[in-house]
């Protein structure tokens, strides 16, 4: 007996009862509210109306014919069932735009994901197409602040760079550092270590916009990532520093450094270094080159390497230490590379204001009563005649150092500073018998490498 014949005093659906997925006939007496619309008797099959909405027949729990109508926005209604939609993702700002507030449709945002603003009005939630065609969500930080689920733009900044939606500036007056504190692994931090870590981190933020007399800030807002890692030691910290920045990337990106600080970290290397991502500027003593791209993140500038933690006072009474190596490796970013070392003019050497190629000589001249996170002293005369250098941090970065930051008043490039002969370092140095050499101003910079700019 065919299913179109069986009685009319019975129920019977041919999908089973109510499925969304299988177009059935369902023939039976019909629950009385339908009866006006369909008659004592139905047969009907599963339909789709104009608006996508499934009308499923089904049999009741009395044997009677009732129908359901469900709508789901991640199927569409074909011939009396669902099937899966072929949602392409769509971005309306065509990607990770930071400065145009956008909505990106996929699968897994089927109603759409708008580009808004976080809590703190600095970063930006944004949305994108991933390569699996699902929503990627990420938190990128807006020099600038963020508005109306977008990064302002800086007008009053004419000399910019726009790089992959990362806008870095000729001088820009806003950076932004995350921090992650390495772990052994299937461990987590002791909440000395990670508090001692929040306490430098909220702390830096402070020193840098004073070291750069209220000219720069660095927003280190964002939450200390915990990573673990199999092998606690430097050599595996920096072979694995891709892998190590993707966890913190899973979660947010637009940082411009990262600081890598450890809890058991092999000691043996127990100094700091700056590891170079991007260089941007001509003209102050270092090649053009970007491998942000390797990173994922077109905004990072640098990654600095720090002291494992447990190896010296994490106490507030000794945050300075931290804020010194702090300071100097971030400094690194731009200093101290123009000119040539200190040589007292052997070979033709130029300029003489670095040593070792990565410092300032400690004979120039710091006009802040200290030396600078980047090496220079300031040097008192004595009775003896000679000068000898004040032993004390100053935590404020040479004005050359701002020139090479880009944020230096242009009335200040003439302004000269004495540079004093204390030896050369590995060779005759000596802090206690140095002697006037010669003055060397901005413009004096400029002569030798050209005017910083961006390319």
């Amino acid at each position: 007996r065919s299913f179109s014949a069986v009685s009319q005093e019975t129920c019977a659906d041919s999908d089973g009862g109510s499925d969304f997925y299988v177009k059935g006939l369902t023939i039976g007496p019909a629950v009385d509210s339908i009866k006006n619309s369909y008659g004592d008797v139905i047969e009907e099959y599963d339909s789709c109306d104009e608006s996508g909405i499934l009308k499923e027949f089904y049999c009741n729990a009395e044997g009677k014919v009732a129908f359901s109508t469900t709508g789901n926005v991640q199927f569409d209604c074909v011939d009396g069932k669902f099937i899966e939609k072929e949602i392409k993702c769509e971005d309306s700002d065509g990607g990770e735009d930071l400065y145009v507030k956008g909505t990106t449709i996929s699968v897994e945002t089927p109603d759409g994901a708008t580009d808004s603003c976080a809590d703190d009005g600095m970063r930006v939630v944004e949305y994108s197409c991933g390569s699996d065609q699902t929503t990627n969500t990420y938190f990128y930080y807006c020099p600038n602040g963020c508005k109306d689920g977008a990064c302002m733009q800086d007008e009053t900044n004419t000399n910019s760079v726009v790089d992959a939606g990362v806008e870095e500036t000729c001088g820009s007056k806003h950076y932004s550092m995350a921090f992650i504190l390495l772990v052994e692994k299937g461990t987590e931090p002791s909440e000395e270590i990670y508090w001692g870590l929040e306490s430098i981190k909220t702390e830096f933020a402070k020193r840098f916009t004073s070291a750069t007399n209220d000219l720069v800030t660095m927003d280190t807002s964002y939450p200390i990532k915990v990573v673990e890692i199999d092998e606690m030691t430097t050599s595996h910290v920096k072979s694995n520093k891709k892998n190590i920045l993707q966890e913190l990337y899973a979660d947010s990106k637009g940082f411009n450094f990262v600081s890598l600080f450890g809890e058991g970290v092999d000691p043996s290397y127990a100094g700091g270094e700056h590891s170079f991502v991007k260089n941007v500027h001509e003209g102050i003593g270092m090649s053009i080159f970007d491998s942000s791209e390797v990173y994922g993140d077109a905004a990072l500038l640098g990654i600095n390497y720090m002291h494992d933690l447990t190896t010296q006072s994490i106490a507030e009474s000794d945050i300075n230490t931290w804020m010194n190596g702090l300071l100097h490796e971030t400094g690194h970013q731009w200093c101290c590379f123009v000119g040539n070392n200190f040589a007292r003019g052997e070979n033709n050497a130029k300029l003489e204001i670095i040593q070792q190629g990565i410092h300032f000589y400690r004979g120039l001249d710091s006009p802040h009563e200290g030396t600078t996170p980047m090496n220079s002293d300031t040097w008192v005369l004595k009775e003896d005649g000679f000068y000898e250098r004040l032993i004390h941090r100053a935590q404020k970065y040479h004005p050359f150092q701002l020139y090479l930051m880009g944020v230096l008043p242009k009335s200040e490039y003439d302004t000269k500073y004495k540079l004093y002969d204390a030896g050369i370092l590995g060779k005759d140095f000596n802090d206690k018998t140095a002697t006037f050499y010669k003055e060397v101003s901005v413009n004096d910079i400029i002569t030798i490498e050209g005017e910083r700019s961006c390319t």
